[in-house]
């Protein structure tokens, strides 16, 4: 039941924070910004704290969940943001007719020069298409990366078996996270 003038506490997680800086800087200048472990539970502590002065960075249904009011809404810097979640479990299943794959590939780029571009060339030469590489410094080895790679296939599409199966041959470490349907984004 507070409003925007009343509020001098933000609180979530820290990307959610940054995530929407520029509104925070224009409307709440002011407002100390308080980090949380997750966005939700940033909104459960303020429904739990009842305080008018207080408010939580989080999405629309954490704040339905905790009946907290919106006070504003599509606060996001970058519009075209949005946040993946991953479900994990112990058994390896692929969603039937999935089209998209994840995966975390280490290569042997410490022992042999180009080893990125083979692993990269893979996929080229397949015609697959790559929407994501990101690389992960490996703890503990300085200057050593692990490759977060989404492509356009399902990992048990042929085309896409036999990317994963040249991976192995060229010498890369390969852990699929995951194959699925490739998610609508609300926008």
């Amino acid at each position: 039941g507070s409003n925007l003038v009343n509020i001098t506490n933000i609180h979530s997680q820290l990307p959610a924070l940054a995530q929407c800086e520029d509104f925070l800087d224009k409307y709440l200048p002011d407002a100390k910004r308080i980090e949380e472990h997750d966005t939700s539970a940033s909104a459960k502590l303020i429904a739990e704290k009842n305080s008018l002065s207080s408010a939580a960075i989080a999405s629309k249904t954490a704040a339905e969940l905790h009946g907290l009011k919106i006070i504003s809404e599509n606060i996001e810097s970058n519009k075209q943001n949005y946040t993946r979640f991953v479900v994990f479990g112990k058994n390896r299943r692929y969603i039937p007719n999935s089209n998209k794959t994840s995966l975390i590939v280490r290569t042997d780029q410490d022992t042999k020069a180009g080893s990125l571009y083979r692993t990269l060339g893979v996929f080229a030469n397949r015609n697959i298409n790559l929407t994501k590489i990101e690389s992960r410094p490996i703890a503990g080895k300085a200057w050593h990366y692990l490759f977060y790679l989404d492509f356009e296939m399902g990992a048990n599409d042929k085309n896409g078996k036999d990317a994963l199966q040249e991976l192995h041959d060229i010498g890369a470490e390969v852990t699929v996270i995951g194959s699925y349907k490739k998610g609508d984004i609300e926008i």
